[in-house]
């Protein structure tokens, strides 16, 4: 009988592990979240790397110089980077990124719409982009353009004890991204060096 009940109970158990929300990454794990998938949170830890390449997930911890690559998909609370952990964002949509400690995020694309990094230059954030504009009015608003024109607008806050608070000169790198023609015109001196050179 005792036998029987364990089955049983096993057997409803099932679907609740089935449908899980939760989903761990550890030492040097690698992994890929899918569009079908719909976690609430997701945690790396050890050098895992995951791949976002669609799907709905609430949160992202990132630990021990773990790696998360965002390519597409939806994050409708927040990526939190601590340690030596590191992001990339090409596209989908994340509500709030945290990047504190020595972790690093490099975006080149995605809709994010609030950053906060830790004091004094811990939590380090690379964009890259053009066209972009610095505004203070109860906050740092840093707008401008990826590199396929896409606008973008991103609210940041800082624990800084800066002389003007939360300026995001020591955390934040705007790192522009020249023009086609610029990059024609810079392939075509390059050439023409080696062919003076040769």
């Amino acid at each position: 009988m005792k036998k029987l009940l364990k089955f049983v109970f096993a057997i409803l158990l099932l679907p609740v592990c089935a449908n899980a929300t939760t989903i761990d990454f550890n030492d040097h794990d690698i992994g890929t979240i899918q569009a079908s998938d719909n976690y609430d949170q997701v945690t790396l830890h050890d050098f895992a790397i995951v791949n976002m390449l669609g799907g709905n997930v609430y949160s992202v911890f990132s630990y021990n110089s773990s790696t998360f690559n965002m390519q597409n998909g939806d994050i409708s609370g927040w990526i939190t980077l601590r340690d030596t952990s590191n992001l990339t964002t090409s596209g989908g949509f994340v509500e709030a990124l945290e990047v504190y400690d020595s972790a690093v995020a490099s975006m080149s694309g995605g809709n994010i719409t609030r950053l906060a990094t830790g004091p004094l230059g811990t939590g380090v954030v690379h964009i890259y982009g053009k066209n972009f504009e610095l505004n203070f009015g109860g906050g740092w608003l840093i707008e401008g353009n990826w590199a396929d024109e896409t606008p973008f607008a991103i609210h940041y806050r800082s624990d800084s004890s800066t002389p003007m608070p939360g300026s995001p000169n020591s955390n934040i790198f705007l790192h522009t991204i020249p023009e086609p023609m610029t990059m024609a015109f810079l392939l075509i001196g390059i050439s023409s060096i080696r062919k003076f050179r040769g």
